[in-house]
């Protein structure tokens, strides 16, 4: 589901969608073989950003020897990660309604979501220049969170699902369509 390369390895993340709905983690180092790091993980793994690893119900950071787990509240279902550093990290997720997650460098803190702003799962984050955070999610949302209070249009900026959120020249760009439905026959 996610690749992420860190100069010296590609990592992705992944699992069994067809039965066991367990992850893994692979990397593969400058050179050599793809080489399984972390296997049977108790959930599906969704994404991986500068030596953090998210997942269903799961979080993981490689210290560069081992992965260190660092849980979500309640269990909650992680989809991306993006931060300004490998201690201050945000991760947003959800099943039916939209979760944000701030790991502080000891703890994930909750940061509740306007639902002027989301009112279904996010799929993407962005940690911009100023420090701003920008998410993206389904039936068009898109939003800021400032550290203190959300942004959103009044009305979804589009009809379909967004699944990621960059930051170029100033602004913000959503990125995505309707690729969580089920293909019509």
């Amino acid at each position: 589901f996610g690749v992420y390369d860190d100069g010296t390895a590609v990592w992705v993340v992944g699992g069994d969608v067809g039965s066991t709905l367990q992850g893994s983690i692979w990397r593969k180092v400058d050179g050599g073989d793809w080489e399984v790091m972390a296997s049977e993980l108790p959930g599906l793994m969704f994404k991986a950003w500068n030596g953090w690893f998210v997942g269903h119900g799961q979080a993981y950071f490689w210290d560069g020897t081992t992965f260190l787990e660092h849980p979500p509240p309640n269990g909650a279902r992680l989809v991306t990660a993006r931060g300004s550093s490998r201690d201050d990290v945000w991760a947003v997720g959800g099943l039916a309604n939209p979760e944000v997650y701030h790991w502080t460098g000891a703890e994930w803190e909750t940061v509740v979501v306007d639902l002027a702003c989301a009112t279904d799962s996010l799929n993407g984050v962005f940690v911009d220049p100023t420090g701003d955070i920008w998410v993206a999610g389904h039936a068009g949302s898109a939003a800021k969170w400032d550290g203190t209070s959300w942004e959103c249009a009044a009305t979804p900026i589009a009809s379909e699902d967004f699944h990621a959120v960059w930051w170029t020249d100033g602004e913000p760009i959503w990125l995505g369509g309707n690729l969580l439905a089920a293909a019509e026959e």
